[in-house]
């Protein structure tokens, strides 16, 4: 949150690496006016359970809703699990290298968004 302070109450979008992402936080952002989307460990507290019960298999999408957070996993080539308020649920096509695929529009915003600082790490 110390670090967030400047950016607060000013209607900002944030995406952040799993290393930042809880769903306490989250909950906490709505009430500044501030909306976050981000990669996020399974296993942090606050995530819901039910969600990483069954197996997936490529292409496999489940999904969990409190409010106004949307936690969804996904399997592609490997699992993906994200936490936004900005994003609702649903698929979207990308055209991937050698084929079209279904991918979360909050993922492929991330990715966007996010490869820049991949590429500076």
């Amino acid at each position: 949150m110390r670090l967030l302070q400047p950016l607060l109450y000013q209607g900002y979008r944030l995406y952040v690496d799993n290393y930042y992402c809880c769903p306490d936080l989250w909950n906490q952002m709505q009430g500044c006016n501030t909306m976050l989307v981000g990669t996020c460990r399974k296993n942090r507290v606050g995530m819901p359970a039910d969600l990483f019960q069954n197996r997936q298999r490529p292409g496999d999408f489940d999904f969990r809703r409190k409010g106004q957070l949307v936690a969804t996993r996904w399997f592609d080539k490997r699992e993906v699990v994200t936490l936004s308020t900005i994003h609702q649920p649903p698929l979207t096509e990308t055209i991937g290298k050698y084929e079209v695929k279904e991918k979360r529009l909050g993922a492929t915003d991330y990715i966007k968004f996010m490869s820049e600082v991949g590429h500076s790490d």
